[in-house]
């Protein structure tokens, strides 16, 4: 590879947002689905004798929340595909080595890639840290591999071409004219609110048409024809059969319809949960570094939610203007903004985006009143696995709404599913219905903005750059084998969770 000049390096180090994602759809058809056998501590599968008539590869993967289910799939149906296959020596077919870990190669665990395991699945790895380290020994160069139609598996598009353009602006360590691709990212990691679809059914949990404030926005009363009529006066409910708000997308008829468009409409659903239902509103994992993180990654989605996809780029990439700089606040927490702003003249002012101040208010909202959670949220026994069994089992105690995780977490939960279900079959996890509440915006005025979610976890697909080379060519073919059409959606099919690609 010829050695990338330093100003590509510094622009690929600065846009580390490659995997953001701009989504105008409902985030509840991530979850609910699928299944997987990992409880995030055992592997679901027993390493193999092996088969000396056939050619091996090892395939190491992260055993966390996503499950290995997905993987076993992909063995099954790569070893079947490939029976036939010619290797040295007179070795005909594949034998994949499983190597499943509950901890993941991070940087700081590189001895991992020794010659020993071909191609890795992990996550919380900067891909330049590896790729840009002199020799490139870390990964080897799959350009070919990614960027060829996948045309041996009917299909027209390669794997470059199913990635989004901020994907493939990111992952080439080359230039436009000479790419350099060393590895995909293979899952979607995206961190928020999770709602009991059930209960708010149950419940009556949703906004009734012309219940809420933001049925009055001018967002929605612009953009729709059936809308509310008068002003606000009360905070009114609904069953699931009657006429529900319009929700944070300022449109009547779509799937977050009932549910509360900013955080003042938030926050009265909380009140009204506690003080009314006799529903905890929210539970999270009370340890203290599950608790820093997964609070952390909700401000994270929250403020990338506010900022939206081009703003928030600009504050990693210090280009562009920004209208979202505050100049003061008064005392009713009113916002004063600077004029706009050059970001590329002083990158520290976004230190003092109003996305920031909107967030920690959240949080303040959120964290001051006892009432809006389980006391357990701040408990060092409390796990993101007790979190989410007791979220599950509240169903027969003291209901609980809302679950601070990401969207594996029902991978993760799988043992308290089938150990519920033993008891009622209607507790299973195909039989519960659960989703990622579309976030509530800061304030009317962002009603009806597009969604913006934030790819957390930085995972990747890669081969061992020390693989031995009567490896290379079944390790490629089965990194394009992962990525096809019907391995994604078995991979979403699996795990309830999509695929990093279209």
């Amino acid at each position: 590879m010829k050695k990338i000049k330093g100003e590509i390096y510094m622009k690929k180090i600065k846009r580390t947002l490659a995997l953001i994602m701009c989504l105008g759809i409902s985030m509840s058809a991530f979850a609910g689905c699928g299944g997987g056998d990992s409880d995030g501590s055992g592997s679901g599968y027993t390493p193999e004798k092996v088969d000396k008539t056939k050619t091996q590869l090892s395939v190491y993967s992260y055993n966390g929340g996503y499950g290995n289910e997905w993987l076993l799939d992909v063995k099954k149906r790569f070893e079947a595909k490939y029976a036939d296959y010619q290797g040295e020596n007179g070795k005909e077919g594949v034998q994949l080595l499983l190597d499943i870990e509950d901890k993941t190669i991070g940087t700081q665990m590189l001895d991992k890639l020794s010659t020993a395991r071909d191609v890795i699945f992990t996550e919380s790895v900067f891909y330049y840290d590896w790729v840009l380290n002199g020799t490139n020994s870390k990964m080897k160069d799959l350009t070919t591999a990614i960027t060829t139609p996948l045309t041996e598996y009917g299909e027209e598009k390669s794997i470059y071409q199913k990635m989004t353009a901020e994907q493939q602006d990111f992952f080439n360590a080359g230039t436009e004219t000479d790419k350099k691709l060393f590895a995909v990212p293979y899952r979607t990691d995206i961190e928020g609110i999770i709602y009991d679809i059930d209960l708010f059914d149950s419940e009556s949990l949703y906004y009734a048409k012309g219940g809420c404030p933001s049925e009055y926005s001018t967002f929605t009363q612009a953009h729709n024809n059936n809308k509310a009529n008068g002003s606000f006066s009360a905070y009114v409910y609904t069953d699931l059969a009657g006429e529900r708000s319009a929700g944070p997308d300022g449109l009547y008829n779509t799937a977050d319809d009932g549910l509360p468009a900013t955080y003042d409409e938030f926050f009265n659903l909380c009140d009204y949960m506690a003080h009314e239902c006799g529903i905890t509103p929210f539970t999270w994992g009370g340890k203290k570094e599950v608790r820093a993180n997964y609070l952390k990654w909700l401000q994270l989605q929250l403020l990338a939610d506010y900022e939206g996809y081009d703003r928030y780029t600009s504050y990693f990439t210090y280009q562009g203007t920004s209208d979202h700089i505050v100049k003061s606040i008064d005392n009713s927490g009113n916002v004063v903004y600077e004029a706009e702003t050059n970001i590329s003249k002083d990158g520290s002012v976004i230190a003092r985006s109003s996305g920031r101040y909107y967030t920690t208010k959240f949080f303040e909202r959120l964290i001051k009143n006892a009432d809006y959670y389980d006391a357990l949220g701040f408990n060092e026994y409390q796990s993101h696995m007790t979190a989410q069994m007791d979220y599950l089992e509240s169903k027969y105690n003291d209901s609980i709404a809302f679950l601070i995780d990401g969207i594996w977490w029902e991978n993760e939960a799988n043992e308290t599913f089938k150990n519920m279900e033993k008891d009622e079959e209607s507790d299973g996890r195909l039989s519960r219905n659960f989703g990622l509440l579309p976030l509530p915006k800061a304030t009317e005025a962002q009603i009806g903005e597009v969604s913006t979610y934030v790819d957390t976890h930085a995972s990747l697909c890669f081969v061992n750059g020390n693989i031995s080379k009567d490896r290379v060519d079944i390790a490629e073919k089965f990194v394009r084998f992962c990525f096809t059409d019907y391995s994604n959606k078995q991979f979403n099919l699996l795990t309830g969770c999509p695929r990093s690609m279209g």
